[in-house]
């Protein structure tokens, strides 16, 4: 790469003449246009271009900040974004991005407007899937694509690939579905390989979602004799494979293709693979197939491969594998784990309520709001002193201005109860979060423990056994009608609504049903519905049933 690198730099060093900054400039501008034909077709070589041209580009800077052209600055930082993300899968400089944008904003060069936009989008996408900037962003650049006599296909396809993934964040569904067909049409017609890929291999997993596997398996049978593709494509399509075959519940060709990502060479991803994950999910399905051994042993890999324990799903796996040594009688080491469990989910639940306190203090604009208080205030202000020193020459103007001041002290009252009101709900709901959190976690625990001590006592006193047995009885009555609200409510019917097998069930067995399909294990499970890992088994297999009878897949 540094000889390619080198070699770039010599070419333009070579047809440049170094005094004259114009020359300088115009060379830059050649090798842009060169490495902005590559960024789709050959993204590794329109980078290699960038990183002479950004050399060439800082030393005319630190000649001279006159002969420093912003122009040249912009379109690097746009054919950078639009290389990087077709070599990788993904961009997050929204800073670089940003520059390009202001820059063709104010040039009204809409071509390059749209395409800013987009990798604005993408930016803002990959830190935050629902990000209302990322939404709005790509709305701005499909609107001025659309408008565009002279269209083209590889900026279409992948503006339609991204707001077919912010649709599918969303959750919606249908309109996800629709314009990946279309990103996948306009990518057949420029033969753009990485884009069309990802909109199968996205497509994929909405037909997957909805259990449409025949409609799956065709979308992405395309890739099965592609020989080389981005390492990003060729991990994003094994796990696909592997949500597929843990679907069809074929644990065999499913751990295939997580042993397939375990072995990939990583040097093309930018991003780690998350290996923690991929051991869970291997434990995960060993234990489906009955082979405890070697899902304990994956359980211990999972762990093992944690780097960061503040990760907001790090706690899991500690715990996965404390509730496994638990069930064998190892309880010192499940101690340990339950410990590290707990702490990593305090710290990591902590990051994330801090990032959430952020985001809505940015969208409801409690410190604009502050600022506009003072500010009326200060208003309401002048306007008396000026009112009492008005009241005696004009009368008429004093009727005028007392009336501007009663609609101001009304505007800035109303805006002060708002403002109390915004307070005092994100107090309620931030306390009201933190104690429901630590409840939940202790309340399977506690009920455990009764039953335990029920048994102690029997021969002691009945009346106390008894009586220990119906408070059991009455908060696990209690359970069950909060989990009937759960799976009827419109959320829980907006989520999962598409799956039909839900219709022959109960409350209770819908939740089971969810959750297992969602990967949890029957003691999860159990310490989420408070009831026995038993009573999960004698659920699952009544489920079964009843999908047999009723002639579902």
């Amino acid at each position: 790469m540094k000889l390619v690198v080198l070699f770039f730099s010599s070419l333009i060093l070579l047809s440049c003449d170094a005094r004259q900054s114009k020359t300088v400039q115009e060379c830059c501008r050649e090798s842009l246009s060169k490495a902005d034909q590559y960024s789709y077709t050959d993204p590794d070589k329109a980078l290699h271009i960038l990183d002479s041209v950004k050399q060439k580009n800082n030393l005319l800077f630190v000649k001279s900040k006159a002969d420093y052209n912003p122009g040249l600055n912009a379109y690097t930082n746009l054919i950078y974004a639009i290389s990087y993300e077709q070599k990788y899968g993904h961009f997050l400089n929204d800073s670089i991005i940003n520059i390009s944008c202001e820059w063709y904003k104010n040039k009204k060069d809409n071509y390059n407007i749209c395409r800013s936009l987009l990798y604005k989008s993408i930016s803002s996408y990959s830190k935050n899937r629902l990000d209302s900037l990322a939404f709005r962003s790509i709305n701005q650049a499909i609107d001025i694509y659309e408008k565009s006599p002279n269209k083209d296909y590889d900026l279409g396809a992948k503006l339609y690939l991204y707001l077919g993934k912010q649709y599918r964040a969303s959750s919606n569904t249908e309109q996800a579905i629709d314009v990946y067909k279309h990103s996948i049409s306009l990518a057949e017609k420029c033969d753009n390989k990485n884009t069309l890929y990802s909109s199968k291999i996205e497509l994929f997993g909405l037909y997957l979602a909805s259990r449409n596997f025949s409609e799956a398996l065709n979308t992405i049978s395309i890739l099965a004799d592609v020989d080389t593709m981005p390492k990003f494509i060729e991990y994003n399509l094994y796990l696909s494979m592997y949500n597929y075959y843990s679907a069809k519940k074929d644990g065999e060709i499913a751990l295939e293709y997580l042993r397939k990502v375990t072995k990939m060479d990583t040097t093309g991803l930018v991003r780690s693979i998350n290996f923690p994950r991929i051991y869970y999910l291997m434990s995960l399905q060993y234990n489906r197939l009955g082979q405890s051994d070697s899902s304990l042993a994956y359980s211990k890999a999972s762990v093992e491969s944690v780097k960061d324990t503040t990760l907001p799903d790090t706690h899991f796996y500690y715990r996965t594998l404390a509730d496994k040594y638990q069930q064998q009688g190892n309880y010192k080491d499940a101690a340990a784990l339950y410990r590290k469990a707990h702490y990593s989910y305090i710290i990591s639940y902590t990051r994330l309520s801090q990032k959430k306190v952020i985001e809505l203090e940015s969208k409801l604009n409690l410190i604009k709001l502050d600022q506009t208080i003072e500010r009326l205030k200060t208003q309401s202000k002048i306007i008396l002193y000026l009112s009492l020193f008005a009241l005696t020459f004009l009368s008429l103007f004093s009727l005028n201005f007392f009336k501007k001041y009663r609609q101001n002290k009304s505007r800035l009252a109303h805006l002060k109860t708002v403002h109390d009101q915004l307070s005092q709900n994100y107090n309620a709901k931030w306390l009201e979060s933190e104690l429901l959190r630590h409840s939940s976690a202790t309340i399977t625990k506690l009920t455990d423990n009764i039953i335990l001590e029920a048994g102690k006592i029997r021969k002691i006193s009945k009346e106390s056994f008894e009586n220990l047995n119906n408070l059991v009885d009455t908060t696990n009555t209690h359970t069950r009608s909060y989990l009937s609200e759960i799976s009827n409510s419109q959320h829980f019917k907006k989520q999962y609504g598409h799956i039909t097998e839900l219709s022959i069930m109960t409350d209770f067995e819908k939740l089971v049903y969810i959750l297992n399909e969602e990967g949890y294990s029957n003691n999860d499970i159990a310490n989420f519905l408070n009831t026995s890992h038993s009573s999960i088994r004698s659920v699952k297999v009544k489920i079964q049933k009843k999908i047999q009878k009723n002639g579902f897949e």
